[in-house]
């Protein structure tokens, strides 16, 4: 749809502009038809510019909507996570989809960015967890952009980064979901040996 109507403006606008040049009054001064063509031109090129412009800002717009969705998916899934903790007492094994599935919706499980119908994987070191042992729940990672696929299960290596400006939506062990760039993803905890509060002695 945006490819459609950028096309549409660019047709409109380059045919008001041959109309305005072939109303022109031929009988003008040689001058003035100099200066109305260089504005023409002028105004040609800035016309021209417009569908890229307009375009990147289509996808700006349609990437920032994705992930503000992404987002809210992330919150669902971790609401459901929360409930089916509360109730078994620790987070869900490999088969987490299928376990919180009758917690919350279909599309929570899918990321707007991909056509799969599940687009987040488990943290394969969160598995069967219990959050309230976590050391660093803040950083500690529970749920990620992943390839498609359900009841994925992984870590680090297997992170999407597929929103604006190279970065993977995350929801931690504190319940917060948010967008992290690959730079900065390095302070991010995927382990639980490093962030039970029995290891620290």
């Amino acid at each position: 749809m945006e490819f459609i109507f950028i096309i549409s403006l660019w047709i409109g606008a380059v045919a008001a502009l041959l109309i305005m040049w072939a109303r022109l009054d031929r009988q003008a001064p040689a001058g003035l038809r100099a200066v109305a063509f260089l504005a023409s031109l002028c105004l040609l090129i800035i016309v021209a510019a417009c569908p890229a412009v307009i375009y990147h800002m289509l996808l700006v717009a349609r990437g920032k909507s994705n992930q503000i969705s992404c987002m809210t998916n992330l919150s669902n899934i971790g609401s459901a996570l929360a409930l089916y903790e509360a109730d078994q007492g620790a987070l869900p094994g490999e088969s987490w989809n299928d376990q919180i599935a009758y917690r919350t919706s279909q599309e929570d499980f899918r990321c707007p960015e991909l056509d799969e119908d599940y687009g987040y994987s488990l943290n394969s070191g969160a598995l069967w967890m219990k959050t309230g042992s976590i050391l660093t729940p803040s950083s500690f990672v529970v749920l990620f952009d992943g390839p498609g696929g359900a009841n994925r299960v992984g870590g680090a290596d297997t992170v999407q980064y597929r929103h604006a400006a190279d970065t993977a939506l995350f929801l931690f062990a504190d319940g917060r979901a948010a967008s992290v760039n690959r730079r900065k993803a390095d302070s991010l905890t995927w382990h639980e040996n490093l962030n039970l509060k029995q290891d620290v002695k």
